[in-house]
């Protein structure tokens, strides 16, 4: 929803899936440099493919969230 842009496409749906299960996801400040790196980086870890490396619960998701939402300033 960020980039505009879905992270794996592929001609077929087992093709897409292949993708998702074996491809590193592209940053998306590729597609769009105005995301924040610190926002990339969330995107990137909830995207990660071991278990582990991804956000455990959502409180860790929120919390950095919320980090990020106060690094950004407010326009009118």
């Amino acid at each position: 929803m960020v980039t505009g842009q879905l992270p794996f496409e592929g001609e077929t749906p087992l093709s897409t899936a292949m993708k998702h299960k074996g491809e590193i996801p592209i940053d998306p400040r590729e597609f769009n440099p105005e995301i924040p790196e610190d926002l990339s980086f969330l995107i990137l870890k909830c995207m990660e493919k071991e278990k582990e490396k991804r956000y455990q619960n959502p409180e860790e998701l929120h919390s950095d969230l919320l980090n990020i939402e106060k690094g950004i300033p407010a326009t009118e």
